[in-house]
């Protein structure tokens, strides 16, 4: 029987892992970068030959898998091309799949595993603190917005669309749009959203406010579950 508080960093050197990475349009996301000073040279010599398009997000608490090694002490990195509106539905077909550019993440995360198995030593764990606020809540309110995780240094929550049907697109919500406020609150990172979506209500009308280009919208919105 596995052992969950079995000392892993001193078993693993690190944890790579592809995390939807077949629908590149713009930039790959490689997270978790803040766990190791080693992944960002490394990135960089890699890619050089293969040249993909690639956004660096350190934060190392993510919603995937990799957050479970990272608190228990081994460096991630993480490949994510984005979420889609067609991710866990019958429209998530392999026409839609763009496969060079797959065959090129996969050769990157290729090398960056070769150049691991070659150092003479592990990367380095980096000690990041939790954001602040960030709780542990769960939570099964369901607005159907999907973030766009390369939005770079901007202010609230990018969206890089919504959801056919779902609540935010029922009430206006648009993909590009820029979510600054939920339910009374203002959002100006991804951990103030789910924050406030954790004290949303099933079925219970709030506002949510998205800048659109220039123009910033206050709409009606009504929470769906994810049950």
């Amino acid at each position: 029987m596995g052992d969950e508080n079995a000392p892993l960093g001193l078993l693993l050197g690190s944890y790579l892992n592809m995390d939807m990475i077949g629908r590149l349009t713009d930039k790959l996301v490689l997270q978790g970068t803040g766990s190791s000073d080693y992944w960002e040279g490394a990135i960089e010599r890699r890619n050089a030959p293969i040249g993909l398009p690639i956004t660096i997000q350190p934060d190392t608490y993510l919603p995937t898998d990799a957050t479970n090694f990272y608190l228990r002490k081994v460096p991630i990195l993480s490949a994510f091309t984005g979420a889609h509106s067609d991710y866990h539905t019958p429209r998530d077909t392999v026409d839609k799949i763009n496969y060079p550019a797959t065959t090129k993440i996969a050769k990157l995360m290729g090398l960056i595993t070769r150049g691991l198995a070659i150092e003479s030593s592990a990367p380095k764990y980096v000690k990041v603190d939790p954001p602040k606020n960030r709780g542990a809540r769960g939570f099964r309110v369901y607005l159907g917005t999907i973030p766009d995780y390369s939005q770079g240094e901007i202010i609230g929550v990018k969206l890089s669309g919504v959801a056919e049907n779902g609540p935010a697109g029922k009430a206006g919500v648009k993909g590009g749009d820029v979510i600054v406020g939920l339910a009374g609150k203002n959002i100006l990172n991804i951990y103030d959203y789910t924050d406030a979506m954790a004290d949303l209500k099933v079925g219970e009308e709030t506002e949510i406010v998205v800048k659109r280009e220039e123009e910033e919208l206050t709409l009606k919105l009504v929470p769906g579950s994810r049950d």
